[in-house]
């Protein structure tokens, strides 16, 4: 029984799972959770065989990852220096920046932009700045109430932007 649980059980716990999925996957069970699939699959986790099995498991999966990430950032590399053979350097720069990413050194970042200021900031820039006609341009925008509020509200000076 443990040996079974073993051999297909463990990859369901590697890739995240629970002892009780590992138990259905393990013993083909009708994939629908009974109380007792929890208890088995727990106790079979203790097992030390079991244990052991997962455990070497994880290591492999830990060494290939290690392997794979190592091998990229080598092939990057030689790509690199074929394209600096070259004289290609735009291509040696994108094979260094992914070599970078991979290392963790470039990180994308997201900003979250306010929207009402930007409408402002566009609506007051084909306004010519003026505070005046920037708020009656607003006032004909497709908003709804909540949203012409919220930018009319949002250009009030004491909100801490300029407006002209």
């Amino acid at each position: 029984m443990a040996v079974a649980f073993a051999i297909y059980g463990t990859n369901s716990i590697l890739a995240g799972g629970n002892a009780a999925e590992a138990y259905r996957r393990a013993y083909e069970t009708d994939n629908s959770p009974k109380p007792g699939h929890a208890r088995e699959g727990y106790e079979l986790l203790q097992l030390p065989n079991v244990t052991a099995i997962i455990e070497r498991l994880r290591e492999r999966a830990i060494n290939r990852a290690i392997d794979t990430r190592e091998e990229h950032l080598a092939t990057m590399e030689r790509l690199r220096d074929a394209a600096i053979a070259k004289d290609k350097l735009s291509a040696a720069v994108q094979a260094e920046m992914c070599r970078g990413k991979v290392n963790g050194l470039y990180v994308e970042r997201f900003e979250n932009v306010d929207k009402s200021a930007v409408i402002i900031d566009m609506v007051r820039l084909i306004c010519g700045g003026s505070a005046e006609l920037t708020a009656k341009a607003l006032e004909n925008l497709p908003l709804s109430p909540s949203e012409r509020a919220q930018l009319l509200n949002d250009m009030k000076p004491d909100t801490g932007r300029v407006l002209d």
